[in-house]
């Protein structure tokens, strides 16, 4: 065996071990274990001495008369007695704590023990208890912890105190915990939802919130909510903390959020005053600081109740995990500068969810896009809709589809097919014009006979007031579809066009299977006569005109008034809903809003009250679902309307 001269210690005094100072005359516990107690300083209050004497009768079964011991103690309690701390509360007080650090309530570190970590929080201190888990079933201290709460810390929200402090107890008892299990005892409900063993921490965390978890992930713990007046152990620590030195840094991230804010077009001083003046953030930020109630006063809070454990405050600020909450005056400034170079919903929203939050934003983003003429001109056609079938005819030649194919060779093809028999008769003619047209549906008329309705495209050749005249002439419906720009496709493509969709789109071969493969992907929307809309133009100087809907001709067909006072006919694939755009309201003065008033945390813990006490938080074990009002928050998009299938009604015959 090698021994490194430098690290060791030879005819020693004393020798301090896990904890324990061992010297020729015993085991002693080390100064650094029971210091929380020994320098614990005297209560200043009754609030105090109930947290201490809570402490004391947790120990109680170890202390053999105790009641006789601490009676000018509890001679404070009296409703009709005046706080007055003379010499004999005083010595009882240090009797006391010379109990609770003696060998009848401390116990050795014990390996084979089970081991229990219990922490709690006041608005000024923290501390922690570690202990043994004995076989009779009582636990008894090994070691007590104790610090006072910096200032930038007594502004953290509860559940991040109550964080803090289990975070305290780990880095000072680490030498007993780490590679073990052992249990974390918490009276905080909220904080085994976030810092859970199972459970992945959420996203949207305060930063501070995730670390503390990253730490945690190197203990094998399990951690148990502990009702408050059952913790009094670690509550009497907290509430009577040793005093600490230095000050506690501002992590890089934080600062360098609040500084980059204010090269913003809305910056910190102008949230910190919009949110100190709006009633709704004034109220959540007061709940943040000092605890949530059980019920919500009205719907607006909801959206922050729901996100209450991922809330936190950094200077008079309102934050969502590393998103800054805007206030009602400046959401109009964040969506105008997001919505700068007209990048699009999607884009929109990405770049907000990085930087900024407020409830029904990302329907805000949404409306701002769909209201902005340059927007709504440039995108792309919207999904297509539910595909309709055509009625099944019920005699041969009773409706007949025609449309041109080509040019090929110099040549166009009149295609015509017959709905019911599927019988395809294809014409050459040299040019596609009225004339010829007419000529060829002649030849046909003559061997088969006269349709009742012919269905084509708007076409030159079938818009035309001589063929107008021509169907009318012989008694024949003439339906107009809507313009599909095929001949840019090139012979091949447009005679396997045709003959795909004259075999199974017309006349329903596949069609069921077609139309469900469709419909995947296909989105319902409603239009309404009288409605402002844009449509998809066939010329090159817009892509999308603007009109209003003034007649439907079927299930999805509509005829549409232009701006100029011309009437075109567009199929619902070819319309868009128009949005009136925003009116250009002046951002409210905030001087004319009432302040509401944000909780300062006081550096004198005699200034606190107790109704701050973490304690005092059983509101946060009811779960979010429990809240007393209904939610009316508006959905982010319209919602669906669902219809039975209409089969075989594509067409309004009049």
């Amino acid at each position: 065996m090698r021994l490194n001269n430098d690290k060791c210690v030879f005819l020693a005094p004393e020798v301090v071990y896990l904890g324990h100072r061992i010297d020729q005359y015993g085991i002693y516990p080390v100064k650094s274990k029971v210091k929380a107690i020994t320098e614990a300083p005297e209560p200043k209050n009754v609030t105090e001495l109930k947290s201490y004497l809570g402490m004391l009768n947790y120990y109680n079964r170890f202390l053999p008369d105790l009641s006789s011991n601490l009676a000018p103690l509890h001679e404070l309690l009296k409703k009709q007695k005046q706080w007055e701390w003379d010499k004999s509360q005083q010595e009882a007080f240090e009797l006391s704590k010379t109990l609770l650090k003696s060998s009848k309530v401390l116990v050795h570190y014990d390996p084979n023990k089970d081991i229990i970590l219990s922490c709690d929080a006041s608005p000024y201190g923290i501390g922690a208890v570690l202990s043994h888990k004995m076989e009779d079933g009582c636990d008894r201290p090994v070691g007590y912890v104790s610090r006072t709460l910096a200032p930038a810390e007594r502004n953290y929200s509860v559940l991040e105190k109550e964080g803090l402090a289990v975070i305290f107890a780990l880095k000072k008892f680490h030498q007993y915990l780490f590679d073990r299990k052992f249990t974390i005892y918490t009276d905080h409900k909220p904080l085994i939802g976030l810092f859970n063993e199972n459970k992945c921490i959420p996203p949207m965390a305060a930063l501070r919130i995730q670390r503390w978890a990253l730490t945690l992930s190197a203990y094998e713990y399990k951690i148990v909510y502990k009702e408050g007046k059952k913790n009094s152990n670690a509550d009497a620590l907290s509430r009577l903390p040793l005093n600490r030195e230095g000050k506690t840094e501002v992590p890089a991230e934080m600062i360098m959020l609040m500084d980059h804010m204010d090269s913003t077009p809305v910056t910190a001083q102008q949230i910190k005053a919009w949110t100190r003046k709006d009633p709704i953030l004034g109220q959540i930020t007061n709940y943040v600081l000092k605890g949530w109630p059980n019920y919500r006063d009205n719907d607006e809070m909801k959206p922050y109740f729901s996100r209450k454990t991922e809330l936190s405050v950094f200077d008079s600020c309102l934050l969502w995990g590393n998103r800054v909450v805007i206030p009602n005056p400046g959401r109009e400034i964040i969506l105008q500068e997001l919505h700068e170079g007209h990048q699009g919903i999607s884009r929109m929203k990405v770049l907000a969810r990085g930087y900024v939050w407020w409830p029904n934003m990302d329907a805000e983003i949404e409306q701002t896009v769909r209201a902005c003429h340059k927007c709504q001109v440039n995108r792309h056609a919207p999904p297509e809709a539910p595909m309709h079938p055509w009625e099944w005819p019920s005699k041969p030649w009773s409706r007949i589809h025609i449309d041109y194919a080509g040019p090929l060779y110099g040549k166009m093809f009149l295609v015509c097919v017959d709905a019911h028999s599927k019988y395809l008769d294809v014409h050459v003619v040299n040019s596609a014009t009225s004339a010829n047209t007419i000529e060829k549906l002649r030849t046909m008329f003559a061997i088969h006979g006269l349709p009742e309705s012919i269905i084509s495209d708007n076409g030159t050749p079938f818009a035309s007031q001589e063929f107008q005249d021509f169907v009318q002439r012989n008694g024949i419906k003439h339906f107009v579809l809507h313009h599909i720009n095929l001949a840019q496709m090139g012979w091949p493509s447009v005679l396997f066009r045709h003959l795909k969709r004259n075999e199974e789109v017309v006349f329903n071969r596949n069609n069921k299977d077609k139309k469900q493969s469709h419909d995947k992907t296909a989105q319902v929307r409603n239009f309404n006569v009288g409605d402002s809309v844009y449509i998809l133009s066939h010329n090159r100087e817009a892509k999308w005109i603007t009109g209003t809907l003034i007649k439907r001709t079927g299930p999805v067909s509509f005829v549409i008034e232009l701006n100029d006072g011309r009437t075109v006919k567009r199929h619902q694939n070819q319309i868009r809903h128009k949005y009136d755009q925003y009116s250009d309201n002046k951002l409210p003065d905030i001087s004319e809003i009432p302040d509401i008033p944000i909780p300062s945390v006081s550096n004198n813990p005699t200034d606190v009250e107790a109704v701050c006490d973490s304690n005092a938080d059983s509101s946060d074990t009811n779960d979010n679902s429990k809240s007393v009002m209904k939610p009316s928050v508006a959905t982010p998009r319209p919602t669906r309307t669902r219809k039975p299938p209409n089969r075989y009604g594509d067409f309004v015959y009049n």
